[in-house]
């Protein structure tokens, strides 16, 4: 009878599926990044001289050389922090500084392009905000603010592209920095994991072989 009871329990948690449960272990995501470059808009440039009603404020950009292929993993986020290139203020004092016709078109993009993990160029666009007014003075000239990129790869794959917002007080360079954070691996960069035995399943398990062996011994001594 007992026999009867417990062959029908094994076999039913045998053929629920394995007896033991694993967290994918992340294989680390290989990032290429073969250029990067700025595109300011039309309000950046160098007037012929500075004088009033001048229309363009001089801001120059430089992009750095693409890092080197970097990689990143999970469980948590990663990140890799980067030079992307400077950002100089060059708009002289001369003329009472900055004009108000030299505050409008002052956009920015700054691109992207990825060789791995995905072959595709993306954009971030920022604001630029110039204050009328000197450039020797001890209040903020000039500001740059990014918005970040959230960017979707392979199969419930993504990373974030951050650029550090920059802030003027007197002329000169500043460092614009990249930062590129790994927030999911997709799929198909999984593997599993050492198998964890459960141990109530495994218990039922024993329990069960236990009972077949002790009745074979005794269908042995009949």
């Amino acid at each position: 009878m007992l026999r009867k009871l417990i062959l029908p329990a094994v076999a039913a948690t045998l053929a629920a599926g394995p007896l033991w449960s694993g967290n994918a272990a992340a294989i680390p995501i290989s990032f290429t990044i073969s250029g990067m470059s700025f595109a300011p808009s039309s309000g950046y440039g160098v007037d012929a001289s500075e004088t009033s009603g001048d229309t363009l404020l001089d801001v120059r950009f430089a992009a750095s050389a693409p890092p080197s292929t970097f990689s990143l993993d999970l469980p948590t986020p990663s990140s890799n922090t980067f030079l992307f290139g400077t950002v100089d203020l060059q708009e002289p004092n001369a003329g009472g500084g900055i004009d108000p016709s030299e505050t409008d078109d002052l956009g920015v993009t700054a691109n992207f392009i990825f060789t791995s993990p995905l072959g595709t160029s993306q954009n971030l666009a920022a604001v630029g905000t110039a204050t009328t007014g000197s450039v020797a003075d001890s209040h903020v000239d000039y500001t740059l603010t990014f918005a970040p990129v959230l960017v979707n790869f392979g199969n419930g794959g993504a990373f974030r592209i951050d650029l550090s917002d920059l802030s003027f007080v007197v002329a000169g360079p500043l460092e614009l920095n990249g930062t590129v954070t790994l927030l999911a691996a997709p799929e198909a960069s999984q593997v599993t994991s050492s198998p964890i035995p459960e141990p109530a399943s495994l218990s039922l398990a024993v329990l069960g072989l236990m009972a077949v062996g002790a009745f074979n011994v005794r269908a042995r001594k009949r």
